[in-house]
């Protein structure tokens, strides 16, 4: 991305629509059970890398696994935080009372959810339906520097439905919203990649009903 020139602080903004100085080039490779993407950025003021990214179904399981390899191309290390959205939306129900988001440890709410929902030992529980514009969200912590922590599991205890998400390194930062569409667990993690070298990190999503 290009900063811009009208005099913004040089802090980063989720929200401005940045100019894109090189989308590098793309390739994408089908197969029956996966889906294989490769972005190569040329050097530019010394950075420059070869992000693949596969994401997979496991045969004869309900399983997903979402594969990362960022290989610096460049003359200067590469170092930035990582996260995934996971828009979640099992059986297309809003986010209340029957939906409940686990840990594997005790967490802590940045902040309160408005009434919307609250943080209770492991999990996150509704207390009432998500509708119209409302909002639940809140930083989390609690986790260590293991990647035992990035372990997340999502219930919906009316349908019958979960998701478990497992990742292999340790979470940097954790920040949870939902709105009436969707709950979104937001993992982070830190990525520094040195000249010569790749980092690789994956998620593993396994898809369950309750008995």
């Amino acid at each position: 991305m290009r900063k811009p020139l009208d005099g913004k602080d040089g802090k980063y903004d989720h929200y401005f629509p940045y100019e894109i100085a090189d989308p590098g080039n793309w390739t994408v490779r089908k197969s029956s059970d996966r889906v294989e993407f490769t972005q190569t950025v040329s050097a530019s003021d010394g950075y420059a890398y070869e992000y693949h990214k596969t994401v997979s179904l496991v045969a004869g399981a309900p399983d997903m696994i979402i594969q990362h390899v960022l290989k610096n191309r460049g003359s200067k290390a590469l170092e930035s935080s990582v996260y995934d959205h996971n828009f979640l939306a099992i059986d297309h129900q809003p986010p209340g009372p029957p939906l409940h988001v686990l840990f594997p440890f005790d967490i802590k709410a940045a902040r309160s959810m408005a009434g919307l929902a609250e943080v209770s030992g492991h999990e996150i529980r509704y207390i009432k339906t998500l509708a119209g514009n409302e909002r639940a969200a809140t930083g989390i912590t609690g986790f260590g520097n293991s990647a035992k922590d990035y372990d997340i599991t999502v219930e919906n205890r009316a349908t019958g439905a979960g998701v478990r998400i497992n990742g292999d390194r340790p979470l940097e930062r954790f920040a949870y919203w939902s709105v009436e569409s969707v709950a979104a667990p937001e993992p982070f993690i830190h990525v520094r990649v040195e000249p010569g070298q790749e980092f690789r990190w994956s998620m593993h999503y396994h898809f369950y009903a309750l008995h």
